[in-house]
């Protein structure tokens, strides 16, 4: 049993005419007629009880027909989800970068990707802290390796790793003999950091959860500074 006949038994069924299923399938009346009695012979059935003027089905006939035009939309969406599939490793994957977002974990992850989708051709985009999102929120890129946190609003993320955040600071200032430094021995110090168009990064690296309403201290001019990197 084929597909071809499942195809014109079911078209016959629907039309009840083999002239119109013939006409709907783009093939001659004849050969219609003969991969329907080819499946009637198989299953050892008749599915059709033919006349001059129209076909009607047996209670065989309709029960299979039931089955058959089940099993051919389910082929059909078989198909249409392997075509998808192809075209989407096949295309271009836009990846982003945030400043040493992935570190050493980046070339390991591009050369998973080439090795399980070798159809897909990455394009590859280095942002730096002017865009923390690395081109997601402008939608230049599909993907993109970045430093939490971000406005993820519309995204989808999944954390790779985790790591310290530190302070940096001149070796002469106050702080710098310290093993630790808490938030509260910062708050008052003129510190550098970029102001981008992202709130939640920009909320971060200010300390605007700890700071209570009070501005951050500007460091312009003053030669003590000190400057908070990611690491």
């Amino acid at each position: 049993m084929t597909v071809r006949h499942l195809q014109y038994f079911v078209e016959v069924a629907r039309e009840r005419n083999f002239t119109r299923a013939a006409a709907r399938l783009h093939v001659a009346q004849q050969g219609v007629s003969e991969q329907v009695r080819q499946l009637e012979r198989l299953l050892g059935v008749r599915l059709l009880d033919r006349s001059s003027r129209r076909v009607e089905l047996t209670s065989a006939g309709a029960a299979f027909f039931v089955e058959a035009a089940t099993l051919l939309t389910r082929l059909d969406h078989a198909a249409e989800q392997a075509r998808t599939l192809h075209r989407e490793e096949s295309g271009l994957l836009r990846v982003g970068f945030g400043e040493g977002a992935a570190l050493t974990l980046t070339e390991p992850i591009l050369d998973e990707v080439r090795a399980r989708h070798p159809g897909i051709q990455l394009e590859l985009r280095q942002f730096n802290y002017d865009d923390p999102s690395a081109g997601l929120s402008a939608g230049v890129v599909d993907v993109a390796f970045v430093r939490l946190p971000v406005d993820t609003a519309g995204l989808a993320t999944e954390r790779l790793f985790a790591e310290p955040v530190v302070l940096a600071c001149a070796a002469g200032h106050q702080l710098a003999a310290r093993a630790s430094v808490r938030v509260s021995d910062v708050l008052a110090e003129p510190m550098l950091g970029s102001s981008t168009g992202d709130a939640v990064w920009n909320g971060f690296w200010q300390l605007e959860q700890f700071r209570a309403g009070r501005q951050r201290r500007s460091c312009r001019g003053r030669p003590h500074c000190s400057r908070r990197w990611p690491r």
